[in-house]
């Protein structure tokens, strides 16, 4: 996660090399929503926190703070 979220912001101001593809971002990029999105997408992959039929009790403990896309 914290690698999504070092690209997220390098990408917004880049100061130092990044660990993945490097996409420079729009001018109005908003650094905070940049790490917000960055950190939901890695707990949506890594947790599997998607809507879908009947999640277990465990999944649903998992994804009770990740808010919905």
């Amino acid at each position: 996660m914290h690698i999504a979220i070092h690209d997220a912001l390098n990408n917004i101001d880049p100061r130092f090399q990044t660990y993945t593809v490097a996409s420079p971002a729009p001018a109005y990029a908003s650094p905070e929503a940049a790490v917000a999105a960055a950190a939901r997408d890695v707990l949506v992959d890594r947790l599997g926190c998607v809507p879908g039929p009947a999640p277990t009790p465990a999944k649903q403990a998992a994804c009770s703070n990740v808010p919905a896309a």
